[in-house]
């Protein structure tokens, strides 16, 4: 992400000025940053739950993989961005979605300390027993 990127505005929650420069370039929603992120990944990284709304009603994919194969809901359970999750559950998100090192949501949810998202993950059918590279 650069300093000043409609990633970064993504990530802040900048709402208007992401929509107008996706109204200038639909493109956008698809257009990957050097990580292979898209706007959906850093709109739920910062917890933007109206950008992330927007963005999937405006065709971006609910579960694009970057260059470590995370989601959005990864990113955003890992952050702790519980309507962000809620949200990406709602619209289809699949909860069990491994990452490179074959962690879920609920992997980065629990590691992160964040109790109600954990309850959330288990109660949208995360499997608590999927093992992770270390085990």
């Amino acid at each position: 992400m650069s300093i000043g990127s409609v990633y970064e505005t993504a990530y802040k929650g900048d709402f208007n000025q992401v929509k107008v420069k996706i109204d200038g370039n639909k493109r956008l929603i698809e257009t990957p940053d050097s990580n292979s992120r898209l706007l959906i990944h850093w709109a739920s990284l910062g917890g933007n739950e109206n950008l992330v709304d927007y963005l999937i009603d405006t065709g971006s994919l609910v579960d694009p993989v970057d260059d470590t194969n995370s989601t959005p809901l990864v990113l955003a359970a890992s952050a702790g961005r519980f309507e962000v999750v809620r949200l990406l559950v709602g619209k289809g998100a699949n909860v069990n979605h491994k990452t490179d090192r074959h962690q879920t949501a609920l992997h980065y949810a629990s590691s992160k300390g964040h109790k109600e998202l954990v309850k959330f993950l288990i109660d949208a059918d995360s499997n608590v027993n999927t093992a992770d590279v270390l085990g």
